[in-house]
């Protein structure tokens, strides 16, 4: 081999590839800056596609007897340019401005990632009867002057349907809150349910006939 120039430990050959089986600056390619590189656009492209679609938040109105008893609707939502129809779910208790999550009902991801969330926030459709106050309910209730004065018996619906009876007591004032436990939206955590009140508006007349303004100044004289 010396004859051919290699040397006895053909130490040319070796400078090269390195001695002992090593690799030199070839080993795993740590060295070598193009594959350094390429690594990092691998890294970048797939952070890209690991980006997740935005999150939709969708106002639905609801009436007070869906909020009390929850409910089951079909919304129609843009995803990815197309419309899509959702069942949605509608828990007890979901009274205005609260949001459920529906997880990957949102817009799709540009990157091919997880979709985004969508947010049904409540929105409650006004009642004629009934004001809402968190989780109580309020009802107002137009009573006579001489209801207010001598006490009654009121009848009452409650907003789920239930009748009700309840004591007017003697000399009630107006604008008085009578309270029934219990009987309010319930809430979505915990169990129990809030209250329902009932608003006393007294009636005062302002045309008396002629046998009214008689009785009434008749109790004037006895100091009422």
């Amino acid at each position: 081999l010396r004859e051919f120039g290699f040397g006895s430990s053909m130490g040319g050959f070796s400078s090269v590839f390195g001695r002992g089986g090593r690799q030199g600056n070839f080993s795993g390619m740590g060295g070598n800056p193009f594959f350094h590189n390429a690594g990092q656009g691998s890294c970048r492209q797939g952070a890209r596609q690991a980006e997740k679609g935005k999150d939709i938040e969708y106002e639905l109105p609801l009436t007070l007897n869906e909020i009390i008893h929850g409910t089951k609707k079909t919304i129609t939502i843009s995803q990815g340019g197309n419309a899509r129809a959702i069942e949605v779910t509608i828990p007890k208790g979901l009274t205005q401005g609260k949001k459920i999550r529906l997880p990957g009902k949102g817009e799709l991801s540009p990157t091919g990632g997880s979709a985004g969330n969508l947010y049904i926030r409540s929105g409650l459709i006004p009642s004629p009867d009934y004001a809402v106050e968190g989780n109580d309910i309020l009802l107002f209730r137009q009573i006579l002057l001489s209801q207010a004065l001598l006490g009654d018996t009121l009848e009452i619906l409650t907003p789920d349907g239930m009748a009700l009876k309840i004591k007017l007591p003697a000399g009630t004032k107006h604008k008085a809150k009578m309270r029934i436990f219990g009987k309010g939206i319930p809430f979505m955590k915990g169990g129990g349910a809030g209250d329902l009140y009932i608003i006393i508006d007294i009636n005062m007349p302002k045309d008396l006939t002629t046998s009214q303004k008689d009785l009434i100044r008749q109790l004037k004289k006895t100091g009422l």
